[in-house]
Order: C-alpha cells, then sequence, then structure tokens
C-alpha cells in the first residue's frame, strides 16, 4: 500500500482498535486473507458507520499489517 503514509496507518489503527471493538473482539490480522477481510470490511462498515474515507483507511491499514507479517515470516 504504497499510498499510504504513516499517519494514515496509525489511522487506520485507530478505527480498528477503537470502532471495530465496540462490537467484537479483534480479530489476528494475518489470520484472514485479503478477499476475507475486504468482504469483512465491506459488510461491517456500514455497521460500524464508517465513512467511505475511514473504510479506505481502514482497509489499507489492515492489507499493509498482513503485508508486513508475512515479510517478517
Amino acid at each position: 500500500w504504497p499510498e499510504s503514509t504513516a499517519q494514515s496507518l496509525e489511522d487506520g489503527y485507530t478505527i480498528y482498535t477503537s470502532r471495530c471493538s465496540k462490537c467484537h473482539d479483534l480479530k489476528d490480522i494475518p489470520s484472514m486473507s485479503e478477499q476475507d477481510w475486504i468482504k469483512s470490511i465491506a459488510s461491517m462498515a456500514p455497521k460500524a458507520r464508517l465513512s467511505e474515507a475511514e473504510k479506505i483507511t481502514l482497509e489499507h491499514y489492515i492489507l499493509a499489517t498482513r503485508e508486513a507479517a508475512a515479510v517478517r515470516k
């Protein structure tokens, strides 16, 4: 996610840890596939009342985190 900045990744982390955790436990990010995350975010964003910009920021954070975890293995 080359267009991501440190600030946008921090914003994505904040969305993930504050908005997603209101309704359920947080998932282990690397445990789900990219496609599963995209589907999950698309279905959950309206429930979490995320704006389109917040949804994209969250998506970039999740997918960048997955990629970083894969590189570390």
